[in-house]
Parts: structure tokens; C-alpha cells; sequence
């Protein structure tokens, strides 16, 4: 008998983020090794104005078409080389409210996923009759999956990663509509006793009611280092170089061990969240003295990382707070061992007795450096089988898949006979408008692009302006290689009519408007209509956009895909008349199809 299990992430690699949520990829994979038939449903924030007040259900109307498009087409890709090998992927949208963080509560969030997930999980669930849903964070996914698994009545599994979990869970409603997740045929995990320990604290469960299935160590990604030759004074650091994961700790750390050991040098493979943290992480260096010692390198895949940790004496662990700490274990698998700060699923993965690393005494530079110092002191005393055995044992793909369908068996769910596989078709030549109205957002988006693909597209934007003036800007670079690119500039109706009323004098506004009544009355009217010019505008663009695509491959039926929510209102006139044909899926699904392999 075989189950058949359908993921929910968000956090799944993707083509402008190949390492997140690569856990859950391995997880993925893992179960399907068992014989388990696995598909992932990965809902993709698009942004959305009016998802408060009167406007809500408008604007969530407004995704219907989109939605349906999808859950008919069912358009799963298989993309060589991330995610799961061979595991099917299909990336939704799932609304944002624009604005910024403060609107985003979780449980909103989790309301706004399930309006996409639920229309198409149904879909799948009718030609696919997946049995168990196997969610990855609660907050929002677990949510929206249980309304998923309510609706086609399914058990669901939720495990836990996230370390922003337990403070969430603060707030009582949210802890209240939490606790579904572990209701009748529902089970979660955690990655870590210690984040177990934080929910069953936050949601008031008896200890161990949160049982703990860990994170995978891809084996195969790390291998068994063979004869290499380590640098005995290489410090290695590897993730995130952000202040949450203690990269100011790691730092003035290695300024002290350089006062006991002036030999020693670290290498930091990350990325830092932006530019100015970047530069402050840098100048933090050279404050301490410690420019020479320490080399910013950028992110590299797995094979990279595991070529640094072959090559250094001691991986370094600075954050103050992990779920589970993947690197470090990743660390110990390629008999590197670790010095780290106390940070709760570290320490699960170290122990207490020293034999794979140092655990320092605080979070303190001097803590760091005295446990960084300690590990290069007995150095050659740490047995590299023992420190790959111990990830083995523990964190290898077989035994984490056992214990996630050990998890899954409590649930009950009633295995049945093997479903067809789910359709992949191979890579297609899309001829495709992508259109997307917020215009820094899609230059983030279609920058780094696979070259041919980014040869095929054209895309529709908003013109660069200056925000006080509207005017536009000039001599801005744009990314290199689309087919076509139009910067629309969507408020020059709206300024050419203000402008035929002549100018407003900057002060005595209200002096102006009581001498030119009519005039001032014309203006407001203007003002009024800003929106629908705008819209219209966007219309044109998008026009204009397919006639290029069209021009350019005749033959070719072009798709039109929004990079948003609120750009569906430009593309839906051109789905009406059956001009163009809506994308089955998100950007990230674009890329996902294009770089699916022959199936």
C-alpha cells in the first residue's frame, strides 16, 4: 500500500532562493524514497492593496480567475537540480496585504493562504486523492492547510521550524486557532526539544505532548570528507550574516582569539539581508582590527559549502537562538567540529559531553572565543567517523523518514492502492507577458534569470518617478536580456490634465481656489478620476505589451502572468476576449516549468 502525502510550504526552495526551506525539500524527498507518492503546494506571496475594510472580498474576488486557472490546469513542474528530486511542485499565490509588516498578522496571513490553497487543493484532491497533508510551519501554512484538510477530510501533520513561533503565540487568539493543529486528526512536531518545550509552554500541553522529529542531513551532499588537507587555522561560519544570528558575537570573537592565536583566519559564506547591513558588518571589522583575518564571501550551493567545511579546522556557531541549527549538523557529517554559543537545537546536536564540539558559557564575545579557542586546542583529538556517526544515527534521510511516517501512522490515515502519477510535461517555450505594476519588486524579480528564458519574456512595469513631482526619471538601468521591456508611464494622463488648468501657486493655495472657483472645482475632479486614469494607463501597457510578444512569434498564442494581485485588474480585459491565456501558476512557477527536464 502506498500513502499519498501532499506538502504544504512556503519555505521551499525556488529559483531567487535555492536555499530556503531546503529542509523541507529534503524531508520531501525522504518520504518519497520510502515509496510514499509526495507532491508540494507552495503558496507565493503576491502583494495586494484593499485586503482591509470594504474592499476585502472585492479584491479576493478579484484572484478567482486566477485561482481557477490554476486548480484546472494543475501545472506541477519538476525542476532540475532544487528542491526535491522528482517530487512534483506547483507554486500558488498567496495574497499579501501591501503596506508593510504591521498588516500582516499570522492569522490573516493564514486566512488570505487558505483562499488559494483550499479551491486548489480541492481540485488536486479530485484527480489526485492525496491522504495526509503534511504542512511545514503553523503559522501561517498549518492554518491554511487544516482548512484544506477540513474541506476534503484528510488528517494533517504540521511541523514546527519557526523560531518566531512561540512569540507569536503570545497573542490568545492566535494560540487559540494554533490548537487546531492538534486536534482530532491532527499531529505536530518539532524540529527540536527545545521548540517543543516553547509551544507546550505557549499553548499550556503537558510535557511531551509536542513529540520531536528533527531536521534531515543530506548525506549525500555531504559526504564523508576523504584525505583532505584542513587548514588547522580557518574558521568557518556559514548562513545569514544578520545580528539575529549573532555575526557581531562572531567578530569581536575572533578579535580576541587572534590575541592567543594571531594565525587565525575566518571565512563568513553568506548574505547579509541588505546592503547597509553588509557595509555595517564590514566596518564592524575593521573597527576591531580584524579586516585581514575575515573574508566576506557570497552564498554558495551545497556542494560549496561542503568543499569549505572539508578545508577548515572548526566551524564556528554564533546565533543566539536556533529551532534546530541544520549547519551545524551539516558541519559535524563532514567531521568538522563545532564551537558554538548556547542556542537551544545546537546544543541537541553537540550534547553535553563535548565529544563533537564546544558549547561556550554565554553569549558573550569572551564566552565565544574561549569556546573557539578550546576546540582548536584539542583539534586533533576529535575522531571524524565518530562526528559523521552521531549525524548518521540520528539526522540520516531514512531514519527522520521513519519517524515522519511513525507520526503519520498515529494520524490513522487509510493507505490505498497507488494513484497515477501526477502529469509533468516537459519544458515548454512560453511566449510571455509578465506584468507587474510594482516596479522595484519586479526588477527584483526577473533580475537573475535564466538567460534563455529571460530572452523569451517581455515585461510591463510602471516608469521610474520622482515621488514628489511625478515626472519621470531618466537614464535608469533596467536588467539586461528580457525580449522586451516597457516602462508605462501611468500617471502622464493624469499630470497633462491637471496641467491644462494651469499652475497652482505653492502658497496662498486656499487664496487661489477661492479666486479660480471653477478651476479648483475642474482639479478636485481630476484627482477623483486619478485612479481610473491610472488604471486605463495599465490597460494600454499591457496592450502594447502583448502586440510586441505577438509581433515577435506570430504563431504563438502569449500568456499573461501577473506578478501581483493588483495586476490582475490590467490583465483581465485580455483574458476576457480571449486574446491571451492566464499563467497556471505564480513567477516562481514560470521559472519552475522552465527548468522542468524532459519527464
Amino acid at each position: 500500500m502506498v500513502l499519498r502525502i501532499l506538502v504544504v510550504a512556503r519555505w521551499y526552495p525556488s529559483y531567487d532562493a535555492p536555499g530556503r526551506g531546503i529542509f523541507v525539500a529534503d524531508q520531501a524527498a525522504a518520504l518519497a524514497a520510502t515509496g510514499a507518492q509526495v507532491v508540494v503546494i507552495c503558496p507565493e506571496p503576491v502583494y495586494a492593496d484593499g485586503l482591509h475594510g470594504p474592499e476585502r472580498e472585492r479584491r479576493l474576488r478579484s484572484l478567482d480567475p486566477w485561482v481557477a486557472e490554476i486548480a484546472a490546469a494543475l501545472s506541477f513542474a519538476s525542476p532540475a537540480n532544487r528542491g526535491a528530486a522528482h517530487v512534483p511542485v506547483l507554486r500558488i499565490p498567496a495574497p499579501i496585504p501591501a503596506g508593510g509588516p504591521a498588516t500582516r498578522h499570522p492569522l490573516e496571513l493564514a486566512a488570505l493562504e487558505a483562499a488559494t490553497l483550499v479551491p486548489v487543493g480541492r481540485a488536486l484532491h479530485a484527480v489526485w486523492p492525496f491522504e495526509v497533508i503534511h504542512a511545514h510551519t503553523g503559522l501561517p501554512d498549518g492554518l491554511a492547510a487544516d482548512d484544506l484538510a477540513r474541506a476534503v477530510d484528510v488528517p494533517l501533520l504540521t511541523t514546527e521550524h519557526d523560531s518566531a513561533t512561540p512569540k507569536r503565540l503570545a497573542d490568545p487568539p492566535t494560540a487559540e486557532a494554533y490548537r487546531r493543529l492538534l486536534g482530532p486528526g491532527r499531529g505536530l512536531v518539532a524540529v527540536s526539544g527545545v521548540l517543543a518545550r516553547h509551544l507546550e509552554d505557549r499553548l499550556g500541553l503537558d510535557p511531551g505532548r509536542v513529540p520531536v522529529v528533527p531536521n534531515i542531513v543530506s548525506l549525500d551532499a555531504f559526504p564523508a570528507p576523504g584525505d583532505v588537507r584542513r587548514d588547522p587555522a580557518m574558521l568557518l561560519w556559514v548562513g545569514a550574516r544578520k545580528e539575529s544570528k549573532g555575526t557581531a558575537t562572531l567578530l569581536a570573537a575572533v578579535a580576541l582569539v587572534l590575541r592567543e592565536r594571531p594565525g587565525t583566519h575566518l571565512r563568513m559564506i553568506g548574505r547579509a539581508p541588505s546592503a547597509a547591513e553588509e557595509d555595517r558588518l564590514k566596518a564592524l571589522a575593521v573597527d576591531l582590527g580584524v579586516e585581514g583575518a575575515v573574508t566576506f564571501e557570497p552564498p554558495v550551493d551545497r556542494p560549496g559549502v561542503a568543499a569549505a567545511m572539508a578545508q577548515a579546522a572548526i566551524f564556528v556557531h554564533p546565533s543566539p537562538w536556533e529551532t534546530f541549527g541544520i549547519v551545524a549538523a551539516e558541519a559535524l557529517a563532514m567531521g568538522l567540529p563545532v564551537a558554538a554559543t548556547p542556542s537551544g537545537g545546537v546544543e541537541e546536536i553537540l550534547g553535553p559531553d563535548g565529544r563533537f564540539g564546544t558549547i561556550a558559557a554565554g553569549h558573550r564575545p569572551e564566552d565565544l572565543a574561549a569556546s573557539v579557542v578550546a576546540t582548536l586546542d584539542r583539534r586533533d583529538t576529535f575522531d571524524l567517523a565518530t562526528l559523521r556517526a552521531h549525524v548518521v544515527d540520528r539526522f540520516a534521510p531514512a531514519v527522520v523518514a521513519d519517524r515522519l511516517l511513525e507520526r503519520l501512522a498515529v494520524l490513522r490515515p487509510t493507505p490505498g492502492r497507488p494513484a497515477p502519477g501526477l502529469s509533468v510535461p516537459p519544458r515548454a517555450d512560453p511566449v510571455v507577458v509578465v506584468v507587474g505594476f510594482r516596479r522595484a519588486s519586479a526588477v527584483a524579480r526577473v533580475s537573475g534569470l535564466p538567460t534563455e528564458l529571460a530572452a523569451r519574456l517581455t515585461l510591463v512595469t510602471t516608469a521610474p518617478v520622482v515621488p514628489a513631482t511625478g515626472q519621470l526619471l531618466d537614464d535608469v538601468a533596467t536588467p539586461a536580456g528580457l525580449a522586451h521591456w516597457i516602462d508605462a508611464d501611468v500617471g502622464q494622463t493624469f499630470r497633462d490634465r491637471l496641467e491644462s488648468y494651469g499652475p497652482v501657486p505653492q502658497t496662498h493655495r486656499s487664496w487661489w481656489a477661492l479666486r479660480h472657483p471653477l478651476r479648483s472645482l475642474a482639479r478636485r475632479r481630476v484627482r477623483a478620476e486619478r485612479s481610473a486614469m491610472v488604471a486605463e494607463a495599465r490597460r494600454t501597457a499591457v496592450g502594447a505589451a502583448l502586440a510586441l510578444a505577438s509581433e515577435a512569434a506570430p504563431s504563438a498564442r502569449p500568456m499573461l502572468l501577473p506578478l501581483d494581485a493588483d495586476d490582475l485588474d490590467a490583465v483581465e480585459p485580455f483574458i476576457a476576449e480571449d486574446v491571451a491565456d492566464l499563467a497556471p501558476g505564480t513567477f516562481g512557477w514560470l521559472v519552475d516549468r522552465w527548468e522542468t527536464g524532459e519527464t
